[in-house]
């Protein structure tokens, strides 16, 4: 993709890009560049945005601004930085590449809502949750033509807006002074081992939603397609809190001369990370450690009064209740799991059912639970997903693949469920 944008922008703009870039690079990653060639199993490099602003913000700005063009252009800066430092022009180096990361925290910038066509070709970090994951594939990035005519060789790329479709040329692209124009040529076969590696990459499609737990009850989330590719494969599962970093693009696939393309919205990701896997994302401070011991000692003497001051403190809009809050609280805090010597293992988390006439707080309750608990799902009986509360299976293509439904998102948290008797029937055996 790198060097299809730099044969389209050929120009002192992107000359001057491109330098601007390797010497933010040489600057500021010396050390880490010199990783790159001592580590053969690493070919990528994590780029801070916030250090391109305090080196040159007219640098941070146009990649901002122009993300679909200046993102690659960063691939080639890696390069030439790379062989300078070693004083070689070996291809074996083009594979490489950057993640931009770590965007300003600017609600333009930093989204939990997904993006519209309005946002298309920007760079954008998109937090939501996982609900599918797809198959780790090979794709081919590029073909090789030769003219029948003038016996050139020319490479024609992969589109990303169609799918990664590589069409076939309509004349000949060979380089030289004047083309021949020739539309007779054949793909070359037999090709050597690096060009293989660098004509092929590992290739994966993955779709986060709108984290239900910041949107109003009762509200479908959306979701968008993010494309991964290279070292940034499987590092997602089904559940998982992600954090992409992207550009916003557009993709359709030819339906033919007379009918109307199906256009759909991606994020071709630059950089992702995983939020939590079931581990908890309360940080646990020296200060909270102390501040809880100080507690209990305060109340040893009487440590139900302890008890009914944390139980009170539970969910504090609503007045009273006490039992019902003291009940939501045994189950946030949960049990202890035990096996036995056969191996059998018994959970220690338990349910909950809330009965009670309408306006008795039970949402609210729900709500709390929900935003007290790092991992947690908020949905309603009829399921926050097409998925409904387990697991559906959904065709893609040629494939088919699983998506999550609301309680295996909650794995390891807790899923709160409200209006529980609009159920799905075929739910209910679950």
């Amino acid at each position: 993709m790198s060097s299809m944008v730099v044969d389209t922008l050929d120009n002192d703009d992107t000359t001057s890009t491109v330098g601007a870039m390797q010497l933010f690079l040489e600057s500021c990653y010396s050390a880490e560049i010199n990783d790159l060639l001592d580590d053969e199993n690493t070919s990528s490099l994590a780029v801070d945005l916030g250090k391109v602003i305090e080196f040159n913000v007219e640098l941070a700005q146009t990649i901002l601004d122009r993300a679909t063009f200046c993102l690659p252009l960063f691939n080639v800066a890696l390069v030439s930085a790379l062989r300078k430092l070693t004083g070689t022009t070996a291809s074996s180096m083009d594979g490489a590449r950057v993640h931009v990361e770590h965007l300003p925290n600017h609600p333009a910038l930093q989204r939990t809502k997904m993006p519209g066509s309005e946002d298309i070709g920007h760079l954008l970090t998109i937090s939501g949750t996982v609900i599918r994951t797809g198959m780790v594939k090979m794709m081919e990035t590029q073909k090789r033509y030769a003219c029948l005519k003038c016996r050139g060789t020319f490479i024609v790329r992969a589109q990303l807006e169609q799918y990664n479709y590589i069409p076939k040329p309509a004349r000949c692209l060979a380089p030289g002074e004047d083309y021949c124009n020739s539309n007779a040529f054949a793909p070359v076969e037999g090709m050597d081992a690096l060009e293989a590696r660098l004509c092929c990459t590992d290739y994966q499609e993955i779709k986060i939603q709108e984290q239900v737990g910041r949107l109003a009850l009762g509200t479908i989330p959306r979701s968008i397609v993010v494309i991964l590719e290279a070292d940034l494969v499987d590092i997602l599962k089904s559940g998982d809190s992600a954090l992409v970093t992207g550009t916003l693009v557009r993709r359709w696939r030819g339906e033919g001369a007379c009918n109307r393309p199906d256009i759909a919205l991606a994020l071709y990701a630059t950089s992702v990370s995983a939020g939590t896997s079931g581990g908890s994302l309360v940080s646990i401070t020296n200060d909270f450690k102390l501040s809880f011991r100080s507690f209990w000692q305060t109340h040893a003497s009487a440590p139900m009064r302890g008890r009914d001051i944390i139980v009170a403190s539970m969910c504090p809009q609503v007045y009273g209740l006490f039992y019902i809050k003291l009940a939501v609280l045994l189950i946030l805090i949960g049990g202890v799991a035990r096996a036995d010597s056969s191996g059998l293992r018994v959970r220690g988390e338990a349910h909950l059912l809330l009965v009670g006439d309408p306006g008795t707080a039970k949402s609210q309750f729900l709500k709390y639970a929900a935003k007290l608990i790092p991992r947690s799902v908020l949905t309603t009986g009829i399921g926050s997903t097409s998925a409904g509360l387990t697991v559906t299976a959904v065709r893609d293509g040629a494939e088919w693949q699983l998506e999550a439904g609301a309680l295996v998102l909650a794995d390891r948290g807790i899923c709160c469920i409200d209006e529980f008797g609009s159920i799905r029937d075929a739910e209910k055996g679950t």
